[in-house]
């Protein structure tokens, strides 16, 4: 495995323990399949998990809307005016002059329920995260949507095209505390979240309509 593979793989065993401790049952989804969304729980939630280093420079967590776009070397329009008559996907694509490939886990109908997002201060390491989010898919539909022409002009791209699949990937950064102030998304500690039990089934029990 490489750094990356060591690192999603120790975060979802990480996030399987954790929501386990807090009294609902999950289990690794994604072992036998990449592609599938990483945890499930027995009611049939479906959370994808994150880790996010460097917080206390940066205080976001990459959105990720495009998995793969080809070419990777794109030069956008930096005179393009984003089009309210087209979803962001479509906007990308004019933009940027590309095809994508495959969109974003939040950009799959029905692909994820919630978002497990472990956060370290400085690098990561393989130890507990300094805190925690857990966003549903529809708080994160809800934050983003009144504020797409923003966060459109803000978007990231990885290009990719050192790797043998030759793509690119784009992101948006978003504002953990901007987000947390504007939906009833859970952040914090571990300690902080292990306290309050209660409030994450509940927020798990309408993050999935009745599953957790």
């Amino acid at each position: 495995m490489n750094h990356y593979e060591n690192a999603a793989n120790f975060t979802e065993n990480l996030a399987v323990k954790i929501l386990n401790e807090w009294g609902i049952e999950c289990k690794r989804n994604n072992v036998t399949d990449i592609t599938a969304v990483d945890i499930i729980t027995t009611t049939g939630l479906k959370i994808d998990v994150q880790y996010s280093a460097d917080f206390s420079a940066y205080g976001d967590f990459r959105l990720d809307i495009v998995s793969a776009f080809f070419p990777p070397s794109i030069n956008k329009n930096r005179y393009y005016i984003y089009n309210k008559n087209c979803g962001i996907l479509d906007n990308f694509c004019n933009k940027y002059g590309c095809q994508i490939v495959k969109s974003g886990k939040i950009m799959q109908s029905g692909y994820l329920d919630l978002f497990f997002i472990l956060f370290y201060k400085n690098k990561f390491a393989e130890y507990a995260p300094d805190w925690i989010l857990l966003a549903s898919s529809k708080d994160i539909v809800q934050y983003v949507r009144p504020r797409v022409e923003y966060l459109f002009e803000h978007i990231k791209i990885n290009a990719k095209s050192n790797l043998d699949d030759r793509h690119g990937s784009a992101f948006i950064p978003i504002n953990v505390k901007a987000l947390q102030k504007s939906s009833e998304c859970l952040f914090g500690t571990l300690r902080e979240l292990s306290d309050n039990k209660s409030l994450i089934h509940e927020y798990l029990e309408r993050a999935g309509d009745g599953k957790r």
